[in-house]
């Protein structure tokens, strides 16, 4: 009687702003903030980094989480999406103030993400973002998990290691560092930019289509 009760009882609000993968999805955003206030100090960076790749790394359970306790949700997704997207924005801030010789390209490449990912937000419109581009480039890349893994984690740890290599002292360490960046993460980072740039065009475009539809439906 009482599971049943508990079944028929009717969500609120609050209780969808306290499922598990929103949880975590809240503590993605505690270690960012982390991140951000220690990112500059010579003595934390390695707590400063830390930081960073837990919330990096924590997008990967919270849609596990989703799925194994049936808690997906629209404000999940948006949670997820902003996350990715502002902790990317931060890192990238970051590398262009520790970089000043690349700020400009640091600053492309963070306007590239968001409106690349918003534009494309927009276009889905209420289907998730990841399968609704009709664009070859765009839809191989999120059909191919592994692919797709790939260029993700290419290119948030080339950026990461780009931090590093500004803060370790260990002039050993930056050499295998500075290998696994550039022979490694830099060509998932630099597939994830074009694939960033197919998916904003062919999402301006839907968007664009879709204007043209109703202009065509109002004047018949």
């Amino acid at each position: 009687i009482v599971l049943f009760a508990q079944q028929s009882m009717s969500l609120t609000s609050t209780d969808v702003l306290l499922y598990i993968p929103n949880l975590i999805g809240y503590t993605r955003v505690i270690c960012t903030l982390i991140f951000l206030y220690l990112c500059q100090e010579e003595s934390m960076w390695k707590l400063a980094l830390a930081a960073y790749v837990i919330s990096f790394t924590a997008d990967l359970f919270d849609g596990m989480a989703a799925r194994a306790f049936n808690q997906t949700s629209k404000f999940g997704a948006v949670l997820d999406m902003v996350t990715d997207r502002c902790s990317t924005a931060l890192l990238l801030s970051v590398l262009a103030i520790i970089y000043p010789k690349y700020f400009q390209i640091y600053l492309l490449l963070m306007a590239l993400d968001i409106s690349s990912h918003w534009m494309q937000m927009k276009a889905a419109g209420q289907m998730h973002h990841k399968s609704s581009s009709r664009n070859f480039v765009v839809s191989f890349y999120y059909d191919n998990y592994y692919f797709f893994g790939y260029c993700c984690v290419g290119a948030e740890f080339f950026y990461i290691f780009m931090y590093a290599l500004r803060f370790c002292p260990e002039e050993w360490y930056k050499q295998y560092v500075y290998m696994i960046a550039f022979y490694v993460m830099l060509p998932g980072c630099a597939i994830k930019q074009f694939v960033n740039v197919c998916q904003l065009a062919a999402a301006s475009t839907a968007i664009a289509s879709g204007d043209a539809k109703d202009a065509n439906e109002k004047k018949q």
